[in-house]
């Protein structure tokens, strides 16, 4: 039996003037409990949680107040991707991904050697991305050279666009031919530069309008063809602009003077050619033979005078060949000269020779510089063993004829072997044709029309 105590109390007792012992933690019996034991028991439960976290509502508040919460924590980690073998829906975004070396399964992305990048495909394995099946699309090989269709590139580039006629190509072939097979990118180190190059010597082809038309092929032997109705468009600038360090083949517009200039040993304009031919005098002594063409002609038995079917009002150059005996170069000019000016009239009554004004073929409006015996005055026999070239021309006011025997002065009017024959000064009003004569039948070489520069204006008047 429990023992009673009983207390008289005399007045007013608090808690104070009453010690208990305070029991351990732990104790469970019936035994009072201090204040010193609940506060010890609250300290246990609590263990040193901090300050936001040491109440029951603190920490219902940090699981959201879900009475569910091991539930819902349970879902949400199932649809997290497990570390081995993971199966990913949706869109999938990798920020960063580091590849292992090892070799991989169908479909992984994996590196064979460490150093390349490839898919594996059902077969085992092709090095390179593949579209299908054993078909390298794109290959980046230790060397840095990129293949699109091959996984052997030669070159930084390599492009194989298959065979003719075969149904994997990738670059369109047209009819049975290659248009761009094997092509290679070539950076030149030692020139800077990047070039083209067709590796198995095929056709570079450039086409428009969705492959349908053909506009520009560079063969394997380097040689250029253009088609269409267009232009070519070369580079333009002023004669200061030129290139510094020109090589022979460059061409441009020199936008100074207007024309088409090309470099050889030093920039010469390219000149259009009048439709410049030979031409009779209304009347003759002794008929020539001029070819259909007007460029040739071969002279008659004796004593007789040709000229060219323009006018020339300004700067002309005129080179020909010819080897005679006994010939007549000259120059006929006067203001507003025509065809018609040209009779084949002459002082001379075997006919005119163009060895001077009396035998010239003019008629008598018109002035003339010529000589006889050309180029050697008084010393024409056997001239017609030479090949002589033969240059009329006018600059500004002078007119003058040359000649040369070296047959690089055919088409070169600046050629160094020129030598001036005469020269005389004309009025700036006065106009010019020239003339070719000749008083024998000695002719080895047809007279022969081989350039011309006709940089002032002419008529065929």
């Amino acid at each position: 039996m429990a023992t009673k105590v009983k207390l008289i109390a005399d007045g007013v007792i608090t808690p104070d003037q009453i010690t208990l012992t305070t029991a351990s933690t732990g104790t469970n019996t019936t035994a009072p409990a201090t204040t010193a034991f609940v506060q010890q028991e609250i300290s246990a439960l609590v263990d040193s949680s901090p300050e936001a976290l040491n109440t029951l509502n603190e920490l219902a508040a940090a699981l959201g107040d879900d009475a569910n919460f091991s539930t819902t924590v349970t879902n949400s980690i199932a649809t997290k991707a497990p570390l081995a073998s993971p199966t990913f829906t949706g869109t999938v975004e990798i920020p960063n991904l580091t590849i292992s070396s090892a070799q991989g399964t169908d479909g992984q992305v994996l590196t064979s050697t460490g150093s390349g990048i490839a898919w594996e495909d059902a077969s085992g394995g092709v090095s390179g991305i593949v579209s299908s099946a054993d078909a390298t699309a794109i290959t980046i090989d230790s060397s840095e050279n990129v293949g699109i269709g091959t996984n052997i590139p030669d070159h930084k580039f390599h492009v194989d666009a298959g065979a003719p006629g075969s149904a994997d190509k990738t670059l369109a072939a047209f009819s049975s031919e290659r248009t761009l097979r094997d092509i290679g990118f070539v950076w030149d180190d030692s020139a800077s530069t990047l070039g083209i190059a067709t590796l198995t010597n095929h056709d570079l082809v450039f086409h428009t309008n969705g492959n349908s038309n053909e506009r520009m092929r560079i063969d394997a032997s380097g040689d250029i063809t253009m088609s269409g109705t267009g232009s070519l468009k070369v580079p333009s600038g002023t004669s200061a602009q030129r290139p510094s360090s020109p090589t022979a083949g460059m061409m441009r517009y020199n936008s100074s003077n207007n024309e088409l200039e090309v470099y050889t040993n030093m920039w010469t304009p390219i000149k259009t050619e009048a439709p410049l031919s030979l031409q009779q005098a209304s009347t003759y002594h002794q008929k020539w033979t001029i070819a259909a063409d007007g460029q040739s002609a071969n002279a008659g038995s004796g004593y007789s005078a040709i000229t060219v079917n323009l006018n020339f009002e300004g700067n002309f150059i005129v080179i020909s060949k010819w080897s005679h005996d006994y010939m007549g170069i000259g120059i006929g000019y006067k203001a507003g000269i025509t065809n018609a000016n040209f009779t084949g009239e002459s002082n001379d009554p075997v006919g005119p020779y163009g060895g001077d004004v009396n035998g010239d073929g003019f008629d008598s409006t018109v002035s003339y510089m010529g000589q006889y015996h050309w180029p050697i005055s008084n010393g024409g026999a056997n001239t017609h063993l030479t090949t002589y070239y033969i240059k009329h021309q006018r600059v500004g006011n002078t007119i003058s004829t040359h000649y040369s025997t070296n047959s690089a002065s055919g088409t070169d009017p600046n050629h160094a072997s020129w030598t001036q024959v005469q020269s005389a000064t004309i009025s700036s009003t006065d106009h010019c044709k020239p003339v070719w004569g000749e008083a024998s039948s000695q002719e080895s070489l047809a007279l022969t029309l081989l350039y011309n520069d006709i940089s002032g204006g002419y008529n065929a008047s």
